[in-house]
């Protein structure tokens, strides 16, 4: 509904009394709003006015009008707000009248403005200073740049909506000239807390636009939810103003524009645990949302996540688990997919802890570094594995590799051998070395007979470990990264891709375990760091083994000798399924045991023939019997 407009008579009135007279300041806000007001009207009845006497009256008190408007304010005390705001922005006589048009529109004194053209025609701008407002209201301008006025996009310039920011319009919604009322907290903690409501409505706007834009229709939530995010905001910056003390106030309050603000309090909201660390929300794209009004801003807010924008520039925000600058190519697309997290000094300066990160598949290493029995040369190439990951940082920042080779930065070893040879035991080894998690994935994990949800899962899998920074450890990786030659469905290719571009993204240690090497996709011989071959122990290395894995409260008779069992060309697993099998059979025989010699013989033969009886089948398929231990052999 549209403001009720005075009669010529009325505005000739107001305008004689306004513009005669010594030149007063304004003592009041209202007073500034209601003398804009008066300009406006004045200069709609001027182009409405048909009788040329009348036009030239009227159009004489505008412009005189106008010129007090302008005086006053130049006369004014910066303790009204508005003058404040002007002064602290240095804001021109045009930028000045926008930012007073859109306040009327924002309060419903005069006719809403939605876009640029809705400003020139309610300002009644013509020729010149129609270009003028167009100009002060581009990307780069002040009133844009500041904070002061949102602009958003479209075909030509004067369809761009426009809107004016919640700390221009604030202020002047209350009484006391404070604007939004502040909450009671004593401490920066309960503020975090009380952050939650906000949190939650920008989380709801991220939902609720990707809704519009993914079914084509429009609707009041995401215009409702933005309203409540304002008054929120609105309530979050006036507390801060009480307490200009807190780091929260200066990290906060004059640091960020309203999008940059809506982004760091989502990510805030993921260091409290408001919301699981791996949601899209905080992707590129679900932090655009939450930080756009609209879809056609989404864009926008994107690029404010690129490197050289403020956000990542000035060490605010990064991206999860990146090693440097992050990944090398950082366009639209990539932006959108990106996990993000704020950087860790500016955590500390807000004087929050991390959120310590649900491990959900991630696990404790099972396996401890002593209780391996390799190679010389297997342990050399898992130490060189375990000392990249452990100073990537040394790497790609310190020394400088970090600008030459921009990405493929992650340790990926390819563990390849027979079954049984140590390729589990090792990657939990190196991930208890670094004191982190492992993560364990198979084919049937992440496979899906739906299109499209392999790729998801996949994404979802390498985001995981990223979070948990876990070891992420790839059984039987041929079932996944197969060769792409041998396709036989797009699918299949197309998950293969995926695969290895998040490989090519990931910055932790990934370890892709395979029996059959030759079969993995040639793609993978340049992302793969560190090839480690598992051989067969010797007798030596099973001697060792053996001896590991009788721990000494295992109750074994006089005539058990490790040297003769150690001549047995067993590998690591075999030699653990004798030990169980043998302690099956003493326990069967005698729960106080010993394990005999008859024992471990018994064992070594079923393990041998592959069966678990006297009459059974080899276990396996097609009813062939799998061949002794020695004769696999080379």
């Amino acid at each position: 509904m549209k403001a009720r407009k005075p009669n010529t008579a009325q505005l000739e009135f107001r305008a004689r009394r306004f513009s005669s007279g010594a030149i007063r300041p304004f003592d009041t806000d209202t007073a500034v709003l209601e003398a804009m007001e008066l300009v406006v009207r004045l200069r709609a009845a001027t182009d409405d006015e048909k009788t040329l006497a009348a036009h030239r009256r009227l159009a004489g008190l505008e412009a005189r009008s106008t010129r007090r408007l302008n005086q006053r304010l130049a006369a004014a005390p910066s303790s009204l707000r508005l003058v404040a705001l002007f002064r602290q922005h240095r804001l021109s006589r045009i930028e000045r009248e926008i930012v007073l048009a859109l306040i009327l529109s924002g309060v419903g004194m005069v006719d809403t403005i939605s876009d640029v053209e809705d400003l020139q025609k309610l300002t009644r701008r013509r020729g010149r200073e129609r270009l003028a407002v167009v100009r002060a209201l581009a990307d780069e301008s002040r009133l844009v740049s500041s904070g002061l006025v949102e602009v958003g996009e479209g075909d030509a310039p004067i369809d761009r909506s426009i809107t004016l920011s919640s700390q221009a319009l604030a202020p002047l919604l209350s009484r006391d000239g404070k604007g939004a009322s502040a909450w009671r907290v004593k401490r920066p903690e309960e503020l975090l807390d009380r952050c939650y409501p906000l949190c939650r409505a920008l989380a709801d706007r991220s939902r609720s636009i990707d809704e519009q834009r993914r079914y084509h229709w429009s609707c009041d939530d995401p215009k409702e939810t933005t309203r409540k995010i304002d008054r929120l905001t609105r309530d979050l910056v006036r507390t801060l103003e009480l307490h200009p003390d807190w780091a929260l106030h200066q990290l906060l309050v004059p640091v960020f524009s309203t999008a940059e603000l809506a982004i760091v309090i989502t990510l805030l909201a993921k260091e409290r645990g408001y919301f699981e660390s791996n949601d899209d929300l905080f992707t590129g794209e679900g932090l655009a949302k939450a930080a756009s009004r609209s879809v056609p801003e989404i864009r926008e807010q994107i690029a404010r996540l690129g490197r050289e924008r403020k956000l990542r520039r000035e060490g605010f925000v990064r991206v999860v688990g990146a090693v440097g600058d992050g990944i090398a190519v950082e366009d639209d697309a990539a932006l959108r997919k990106l996990h993000f997290e704020l950087a860790d000094g500016y955590l500390e300066k807000l004087g929050v802890s991390r959120q310590r990160r649900s491990l959900g598949r991630a696990r404790a290493p099972l396996v401890k570094p002593e209780q391996l029995v390799f190679s010389e040369r297997v342990l050399a190439a898992l130490d060189m594995a375990i000392a990249q990951a452990r100073h990537a940082r040394v790497l790609i920042e310190e020394w400088g590799l970090g600008e030459v080779i921009p990405y493929g930065r992650a340790v990926v070893a390819l563990f390849s051998g027979p079954p049984g040879v140590g390729k589990t035991a090792a990657a939990e080894a190196m991930a208890a070395k670094l004191g982190r998690p492992i993560m364990v994935v198979c084919y049937a994990e992440v496979q899906s007979c739906y299109i499209g949800e392999t790729e998801k899962n996949v994404v979802r899998t390498f985001r995981e470990a990223t979070e948990a920074d876990a070891v992420l450890f790839w059984d039987e990786a041929d079932a996944m990264f197969y060769d792409r030659d041998s396709a036989q469905r797009s699918w299949e290719v197309r998950d293969v891709n995926v695969l290895l571009q998040e490989l090519e993204r990931f910055q932790g240690l990934c370890i892709l375990a395979t029996n059959r090497k030759v079969t993995l996709d040639t793609a993978l011989e340049r992302r793969v760091s560190i090839k480690v071959e598992f051989e067969r122990p010797d007798r030596e290395s099973r001697k060792h083994i053996w001896q590991k894995l009788l721990p000494a409260k295992l109750p074994i008779a006089s005539d058990v000798v490790v040297e003769r069992l150690a001549d047995e060309e067993l590998s690591g697993g075999e030699i653990k399924n004798v030990v169980l099998n043998a302690a099956r059979l003493a326990l069967a025989r005698d729960a106080r045991g010993p394990l005999l010699a008859a024992d471990f013989e018994r064992a070594l033969q079923m393990e041998r023939e592959g069966r678990w009886g006297r009459r059974a089948g080899s276990i396996g398929f097609g009813g062939k019997r799998r061949a002794p231990v020695s004769n696999l052999i080379a």
